[in-house]
């Protein structure tokens, strides 16, 4: 399982990194600093969950969530931020959860229950 993982602030990127190869041992985490790399690289990879922060460059990471979906890319999203998302910002777009910032390994674990139980 591919996991994407989309944050500027390096720190926070790899404490989420961290903490992804501890709940789904075995996965190819990939990490970018920015929309833009992260949308290349879903051009050439097919992936199961995304894990973007809101404020993002080029473009935010609501934006990218909109963008793979129309892509026709089936994935989990789950935005993380510094700051509380309002759900009518994450129901239009499919969003599958929000977390603020820092992510805990037992939000995580809530995550790859989910998708053990959605198989």
């Amino acid at each position: 399982m591919c996991i994407m993982v989309v944050d500027a602030a390096q720190d926070m990127r790899q404490d989420l990194v961290r903490k992804l190869q501890n709940v789904f041992p075995g996965s190819e985490i990939a990490d970018f600093g920015n929309s833009l790399e992260a949308l290349k690289y879903a051009a050439r990879h097919d992936f199961a969950l995304l894990f973007t922060d809101v404020r993002i460059q080029p473009f935010d990471g609501y934006e990218l969530i909109r963008i793979l979906r129309q892509q026709n890319h089936a994935f989990g999203a789950y935005v993380v931020s510094g700051t509380k998302s309002r759900p009518d910002d994450l129901r239009w777009m499919n969003v599958n959860g929000s977390f603020s910032k820092p992510v805990t390994v037992e939000e995580l674990m809530q995550v790859a229950q989910t998708m053990a139980r959605e198989g």
